[in-house]
């Protein structure tokens, strides 16, 4: 006996049998654009920059398999509709059924479809001033925070005999040796400074002073950490936040209670350096 139709109208959304091959092939494309471009470098260590080529290679097999699905299925209707055939275009009946071809649901697109999405309609930047915590801009914070804090395998700051000279330290190079208790007062004060970083400020600095700043990113933006220096001692109010400068002059360390408190007397600041290639520092990467 033939069953009867239900009265509930069916309220689901088709979904185009193309668009998850569009979409997976995009992701695909996407993800191997990053590498190749360099803009991953504002989301990822470059480090781990061959796990999106590897992504992005299964994305695009994904998208073949789905796009090859999609054409065998059509081949049979359209021999048939050559032939001069009317049964395709007759709608299923009670007793014959339906035949329903499961393929990828919208949420289940939706998963891949949001963060291609979120990619190409936000541009691709580094982490800024703005998100530089208040102890670092107040420029009166000397320790690396979270999860850097504890790790003491920096290749400038250790024992290796290959250590480098002060005056070749980065940001987070300086604050780190002002945190270590290996670095006495005197030693830090009078060293040469040459860093690269971007301009952070807040209410509580000196007048006519700001902090160079720069993030260190041990995985991702999402472990980032904000590091920075006051620079005094040199005419910058000009100097519009987030604007890269290099800073030249020489480091002054101050005990502020048990801390060791850094200052750069600036001689010089080019505020045409650029930001550079990779806008992070990545202290514990081989290279």
């Amino acid at each position: 006996m033939p069953t009867a139709p239900s009265s509930e109208p069916d309220v689901t959304v088709p979904m185009p049998a193309w668009l998850p091959t569009a979409v997976l092939g995009s992701l695909g494309l996407y993800c191997g654009f990053t590498v190749l471009s360099g803009t991953l470098s504002n989301y990822t260590n470059p480090e781990f920059g061959w796990l999106v080529l590897v992504a992005a290679v299964l994305f695009l097999i994904l998208a073949v398999g789905s796009g090859w699905a999609y054409w065998t299925q059509r081949q049979p209707a359209a021999k048939l509709c050559a032939a001069g055939g009317v049964s395709a275009a007759l709608p299923p009946t009670a007793d014959a059924p339906e035949h329903h071809h499961h393929g990828p649901r919208w949420p289940t697109l939706a998963v891949v479809a949001v963060p291609l999405l979120l990619g190409l309609l936000v541009p691709p930047r580094p982490l800024g001033a703005s998100a530089i915590p208040q102890s670092i801009t107040s420029g009166t914070s000397g320790a690396v925070r979270g999860s850097l804090a504890g790790r003491t395998n920096s290749p400038s700051v250790g024992s290796s005999s290959e250590e480098l000279t002060p005056d070749k330290w980065t940001i987070w190079e300086w604050q780190r040796a002002a945190q270590s208790g290996r670095y006495t007062q005197a030693y830090l004060s009078g060293w040469p400074v040459n860093v690269i970083g971007f301009v952070a400020r807040s209410p509580n600095l000196p007048a006519h002073s700001f902090v160079v700043a720069r993030w260190v990113m041990i995985h991702c933006a999402a472990d980032a950490r904000g590091v920075g220096l006051l620079v005094q001692d040199f005419p910058a109010d000009d100097l519009a936040t987030d604007t890269w400068v290099a800073v030249h002059g020489l480091m002054e360390a101050n005990k502020v209670g048990d801390n060791l408190q850094l200052t750069i007397r600036a001689t010089a600041i080019d505020p045409h350096v650029g930001e550079p290639r990779n806008p992070y520092l990545l202290p514990f990467n081989p290279w």
